[in-house]
């Protein structure tokens, strides 16, 4: 059996389908979606629940996380399908960045991968370079195999924008979280360093008063400006390198 992992094209996002014996070419259309099959990559082999949760800007390689039986893989695989490198990631130890893994994406020559509490940074075979503990707390809900961290330029070098959770002591339960809640976290490996990106503008429905759990932020980095949105938000940020916000417009959704 055939593993075929198909790109589709979906409100002008890519998102990713694995299914077997997938070779034909479709196209779907309602009055509120458009779905069509871009491309494919045919896998001659069996994996369990495949997410590709990366593709390398020059190289074009595929990052996958997936597993085989109770044990959890790192997959890079070329655009033509070969596989180019398999890491059986270890629920603990040195070479762990804590269990499930969380997020991946290439970093530098490497790998950045991120878990519960952990972040580390690794060569092209996978031999640990950096280990950091996220020093933000959890905002409470685990999402693994997600696309929560992704590489970053900022003054020449790469860094890492990932969402994990929010920097304050505050509780979901006091207005002064929202006042500090910070969209996502900035990451700087070589010198360990992580600062707030993002906050919610005066008059968000997250500074009303009211508590929120559960907290999720969707973004999407593009050169020098990030573009973001919150779960159960109709607002889509734009954020410089440092986190400042440039701009915000309301998604017609009913539109």
């Amino acid at each position: 059996m055939k593993n075929s992992a198909s790109f589709f094209l979906l409100a002008g996002g890519i998102i990713f389908l694995f299914s077997c014996e997938q070779e034909n070419s479709n196209t779907l259309q309602s009055d509120n979606y458009h779905i069509e099959i871009v491309d494919s990559v045919q896998i001659n082999r069996m994996f369990s629940s495949p997410s590709i949760v990366a593709t390398h800007p020059e190289n074009g390689n595929l990052l996958i996380m997936t597993s085989e039986g109770d044990q959890e893989l790192v997959v890079v695989m070329s655009q033509e399908g070969a596989l180019l490198k398999e890491f059986e990631y270890p629920k603990e130890g040195p070479k762990s960045a804590g269990y499930p893994i969380l997020s991946a994406d290439f970093f530098e020559n490497g790998y950045a991968i991120m878990g519960y509490g952990f972040l580390l940074t690794y060569d092209r075979d996978f031999a640990v370079i950096k280990s950091l503990k996220i020093p933000v707390r959890s905002s409470g809900m685990i999402y693994s195999r997600s696309n929560d961290l992704k590489t970053i330029e900022k003054g020449g070098r790469q860094h890492l924008l990932i969402q994990h959770g929010v920097e304050t002591e505050k509780q979901v339960i006091e207005a002064e979280y929202y006042d500090e809640y910070n969209l996502l976290t900035l990451v700087d490996p070589a010198n360990e360093t992580f600062e707030s990106y993002g906050r919610f503008h005066e008059g968000s429905m997250f500074r009303s008063g009211k508590a929120f759990y559960f907290i999720r932020t969707f973004f999407e980095p593009a050169g020098d400006i990030t573009k973001a949105i919150v779960s159960n938000d109709t607002v889509l940020y734009t954020f410089d390198i440092a986190g400042r916000e440039l701009s915000r417009s309301v998604i017609p959704f009913d539109e």
